[in-house]
């Protein structure tokens, strides 16, 4: 039985004959037809946890209009749990559902979950999103939004600007695995397209996938006919396989499936780096500015092929530069580069590396500490562990104090986790009394 987690709470799906006659008895009235909607964006609509009831109220309400980003804020924050951490009102009442959000109220959790059920009550293909900001993590919408003939994948709705450049992370209602917004966002450019095109870009990938795995094997005397067709049937080669990609992603850019046999064919190693870098190019004009996450884990794969420790640091160079607006994409290249070249035994440049995250992103999300972790682990690999005593009262210093929020909440930030760090070099230097200030300025407990 499919069932959603929203922090403490859980919602239980019912059977799917009754969610499938649910869709079928309101398809007149939904605001994208599940019939016209690409199977893989109507994944996003039928994945509904709520009692139908509620399902029928939410598209009797708003069908005509979803709105969704104005569904997330109607829902009334509950600042007690998050200023005090009382337990939340929602939870308190049991039976957790929409209805129970739209009367008690929640935290942005609870507000996305509303939301995007009411959304796909009304056929919108919808999500939750979630990402950890400098300060806190916070959950918001994507929805499938109409653009004249097409449609758009939208990430905006309870999205706040301090979370507007950083990286969401999506559940697969089928698989359960957590991949990036931008992975479900290219799947947007499949509607408006011709059914026809959206098949023909599935089906490449998975006649691709059979090459890839040496299964292909077609009959010499193959006759095709002579509509524009090729005349013989294509071969198992490289050239072939990425031709054949290339022609169906033009068509189509929509199908992630598609993209990932060019990810296993640079995997195998057959693709030069001429191809990868036409390839790299590829992925930033078809996914667009729009889906930047998609792209940059199409990238990432791409480069992780290249052995050469300077060749593969030239190509991450040429990376940064295009997600130099996106500082959890920028920082995410600086963390590859410093691992390539601490695994060549190049520690001076992978500090560069890590370095650069601390000073170009300290107070835009949760990469700092990921950044003086690994910094931690270069100067004890290398002898080196008193400078870390420095580099973190330096940092302390210069990270952003958070809002007041509740110790659940305010333990997230990353004035917390430097400070945490902190009073854990100071205590492994057996310098106490410091740490013992430190803990009080966080309250921070001394069992922790």
């Amino acid at each position: 039985m499919y069932t959603v987690r929203i922090n403490e709470n859980e919602t239980r799906g019912l059977e799917p004959l009754v969610i499938f006659d649910f869709f079928v008895a309101n398809a007149a009235t939904m605001h994208f037809s599940p019939d016209r909607l690409p199977a893989i964006d109507l994944v996003f609509v039928v994945d509904v946890s709520d009692p139908i009831r509620q399902l029928q109220w939410a598209h009797d309400t708003f069908s005509a209009n979803p709105g969704v980003g104005q569904r997330f804020f109607e829902i009334e924050y509950d600042y007690d749990h998050y200023r005090s951490g009382k337990p939340k009102k929602v939870t308190k009442a049991g039976s957790y559902s929409i209805w129970q959000i739209k009367k008690h109220g929640g935290v942005c959790a609870d507000q996305a979950h509303y939301a995007m059920t009411v959304a796909k009550a009304c056929g919108v293909p919808s999500g939750y999103v979630v990402a950890k900001g400098a300060d806190v993590s916070h959950a918001w919408v994507g929805y499938l939004r109409s653009e004249g003939r097409g449609a758009s994948w939208d990430f905006d709705a309870g999205r706040y600007m301090a979370y507007q450049h950083l990286r969401g992370n999506f559940r697969d209602p089928q698989s359960g695995e957590r991949y990036s917004d931008g992975r479900v966002g290219i799947l947007g450019k499949a509607v408006g397209v011709r059914n026809e095109l959206v098949h023909h870009s599935m089906a490449a990938g998975l006649v691709v996938r059979r090459m890839n795995s040496g299964l292909w094997d077609p009959p010499e005397e193959m006759d095709l006919d002579a509509r524009g067709n090729l005349r013989k049937p294509r071969t198992g080669s490289v050239k072939d396989r990425l031709a054949l990609l290339r022609m169906t992603l033009d068509k189509c850019a929509g199908v992630a499936s598609t993209w990932d046999m060019v990810r296993e064919i640079a995997e195998s190693g057959e693709m030069s780096r001429n191809e990868l870098d036409t390839w790299s190019r590829a992925v930033l004009r078809l996914a667009g500015s729009e889906h930047l996450d998609f792209s940059f884990d199409f990238l990432a794969d791409l480069i992780s092929t290249v052995d050469d420790a300077n060749e593969q640091h030239e190509m991450w160079e040429w990376t940064f530069k295009q997600f130099r607006a996106r500082p959890d994409l920028a920082a995410a290249v600086r963390f590859e580069q410093g691992k390539l070249w601490d695994a060549n035994d190049k520690p001076e440049l992978a500090w560069i590396a890590y370095q650069d995250v601390l000073d170009k992103f300290l107070n835009d999300g949760p990469m700092c500490d990921s950044a003086l972790s690994a910094m931690g682990k270069l100067l004890s690999k290398n002898g080196k562990r008193d400078a870390y005593l420095e580099l973190l009262r330096d940092t302390a210093i210069k990270v952003d104090v958070p809002n007041t929020m509740a110790s659940q909440f305010a333990k997230q930030s990353n004035y917390y986790k430097v400070h945490w760090r902190l009073v854990k070099e100071l205590e492994y230097h057996n310098r106490d009394a410091e740490a013992a200030q430190i803990r009080e300025l966080i309250h921070m407990p001394a069992s922790d």
